[in-house]
């Protein structure tokens, strides 16, 4: 990675923000799952920050790249059962169209009207940083000025009972399964005037481990993480953010974010211009 990106805005949305979208919106995200719901907040949230601020008015030079781990999961399942209540007949349309990972592109692309590239990610590890790095290179690469990068994870009841049966010693009931959506606007210097953060990373090196890691995350580690806190798959997004947000708010002139497990390492720097 090469070229001097700046971050310029960054939002955290837990579940029960996934009501909290804006009224124009409201119509158009109806049908849209919780998946989805958190991500267009998220970068309702960030747009709220540049507000004023010299976001560019033309958004054909904007990538979007999303970061899913288990992504639409219980959409997928939701669209199984009702292929069984319907006697294996038709399935419930909406559902089939919600449960491909690219919906939550489709819907950021189509309500914010962004017309650059739009890649979604898929990955057990850290799929939010793996987006990032994709949004980096993009912009290295000529494709796109500035990127919006969105990671988002629901609450699942088949993976809580798949964890639950992996792991010792711990019950279905006391897995805190930590979920939510976070989205930043990462551009190239002098695309938006809004006042921003220097970007360094991030340097992710990810190598191959148990599936059984990836599931319990028992070696993972990074800031605000307790040893206890096992199959906790959007924790590591949400402590990033945290420790960005603390620059962009001017609480630090500048922090770092490392990330480590058996499936890799990772490193994030943000620094005041």
């Amino acid at each position: 990675m090469t070229g001097l990106v700046n971050l310029h805005a960054a939002c955290a949305v837990t579940p029960s923000g996934c009501h909290d979208v804006p009224r124009e919106f409201a119509r158009p995200l109806r049908r849209a799952d919780a998946l989805t719901r958190m991500a267009v907040t998220a970068v309702c949230g960030c747009m709220a920050q540049l507000e004023h601020n010299g976001l560019p008015a033309d958004l054909s030079r904007c990538a979007v790249v999303i970061g899913l781990g288990m992504g639409t999961l219980e959409t997928n399942l939701a669209f199984v059962d009702s292929l069984y209540e319907n006697d294996g007949g038709a399935g419930s349309p909406t559902l089939f169209s919600h449960s491909v990972h690219n919906t939550v592109a489709g819907y950021i692309s189509r309500l914010f009207d962004v017309t650059g590239p739009a890649f979604t990610i898929t990955d057990f590890a850290w799929p939010f940083i793996t987006a990032l790095s994709e949004a980096r290179c993009c912009m290295d690469g000529g494709l796109a000025d500035m990127a919006i990068v969105v990671g988002s994870e629901v609450e699942s009841r088949f993976m809580r009972a798949v964890h639950a049966r992996f792991s010792t010693g711990q019950s279905e009931a006391h897995l805190r399964w930590q979920t939510g959506a976070v989205a930043w606007i990462v551009a190239r210097p002098d695309v938006i005037a809004r006042p921003a953060a220097l970007l360094h990373g991030p340097e992710l090196n990810l190598c191959a481990c148990s599936p059984e890691e990836l599931l319990l995350r028992l070696t993972e580690r990074y800031p605000g993480k307790s040893v206890s806190d096992t199959g906790v798959p959007f924790g590591y997004a949400l402590s990033l953010n945290d420790v960005v947000s603390g620059v962009l708010k001017g609480r630090h002139r500048r922090a770092s974010w490392v990330g480590s497990a058996d499936f890799g390492t990772a490193l994030i720097e943000v620094e005041c211009i």
